[in-house]
């Protein structure tokens, strides 16, 4: 812990780092005003493993828990890689702002209190919710209901007027643009994907001497970074949903930013591909969401496929339970479809092979 609040304050203004350490978060809790001096933490507890950040569940003796979640200049899950301490800032504006939306405010946990020092949030518990991870498990995935609120989400979040000043997010965006359209894809990314499944190595090495595939990629990366005319989530996969009592929610908006309408539906569209949902659900899925007379099919398709891509290729991996050959067929479907910017296949692509 030593050499994190070292670094901490190497990279940061703040002051406060957060850890599992009931005393110190008592005392910063207090001082922010945000723990009366006479309740006391009961517990402390991680309501889920949080890859970019450190979330803790706080639980007093006698008020209700809240969350607590800390930006810092390192992604959590993997410390050695340096992040912008600023994406808890974005994330702030973002559900500072859907709260204007009463349909919007009602997928996500509301703010109880922000300290920009420290770049810490402090938000509504949404209970024992569980994320949707579970989705990438054979004979789990999306219900009906739970696509609906996923897409309607999306629908009203593309309604919302432009928020001006919204922060740009280009130094995180430009963290993800590496792991989503270049790093997979370099011939020297070190990445040991045999260590993860035999064989996963040989496919990767097919794709990056794909020069045409490397090429459409690299120009889909360029189109991320630039600024387009709808506010998105920027990172809408079944790691920021979560499935409570109370149905569907929306947490993690830090990658958000003024961009283009294809992105969040892509994202999430190629995690139904990756989480085994049926066809015909992932059919109902695309009709519901409302597409503008603007809406891009090459550049849906491109971002589709080059998520899966990377997601099967890249260092961050999600637990999906296919083979070798099941991925490779998910591949190379991947790849035609960022080729020819159509998704013309999903009607007779037998999607339920990937649970033979």
């Amino acid at each position: 812990m030593e050499a994190l609040q070292s670094k901490y304050r190497r990279l940061s203004k703040g002051s406060f780092l957060l850890e599992e350490d009931i005393e110190s978060l008592e005392a910063y809790l207090v001082h922010q005003n945000w723990l009366p001096p006479d309740e006391g933490i009961r517990k402390i507890e991680k309501p889920g493993e949080g890859n970019m950040n450190l979330v803790l569940r706080v639980i007093p003796f006698k008020a209700a828990s809240f969350i607590v979640k800390q930006a810092r200049p390192w992604v959590e899950k993997y410390p050695e890689i340096e992040a912008p301490i600023e994406r808890i800032k974005v994330e702030y504006s973002y559900y500072q702002y859907i709260m204007s939306s009463p349909i919007l405010s009602r997928y996500s946990p509301g703010i109880l209190g922000f300290d920009t020092e420290n770049s810490l949030l402090v938000m509504e518990d949404l209970g024992k919710a569980t994320d949707f991870s579970f989705v990438y498990k054979n004979d789990f995935f999306f219900n009906q209901q739970d696509l609906e609120a996923a897409i309607n989400y999306l629908n009203n979040l593309k309604q919302l007027p432009i928020p001006a000043p919204y922060p740009s997010n280009l130094s995180l965006r430009k963290l993800n643009h590496q792991h989503i359209f270049y790093l997979p894809f370099s011939t020297d990314n070190r990445f040991e994907l045999d260590e993860i499944q035999p064989g996963l190595q040989q496919l990767s090495e097919s794709c990056k001497r794909d020069h045409y595939l490397i090429k459409i990629i690299d120009k889909l990366g360029k189109s991320y970074l630039e600024t387009g005319k709808f506010l998105v989530h920027g990172d809408f996969y079944p790691g920021s949903l979560l499935s409570s009592a109370e149905g569907l929610k929306v947490i993690d908006p830090e990658f958000s930013f003024v961009g283009p309408e294809e992105w969040d539906i892509a994202i999430f569209t190629a995690h139904l591909f990756l989480s085994n949902t049926p066809n015909g659900l992932i059919h109902n899925a695309l009709n519901m969401f409302h597409k503008t007379s603007d809406f891009d099919d090459n550049m849906f398709a491109g971002y589709l496929g080059t998520e899966i891509l990377r997601r099967l290729l890249g260092l961050a991996q999600i637990p999906v339970e296919m083979d070798l050959r099941q991925k490779a067929q998910l591949i190379e479907q991947s790849i035609n479809w960022i080729k020819t910017g159509k998704i013309d296949t999903l009607s007779s692509y037998e999607h339920n092979c990937l649970s033979d």
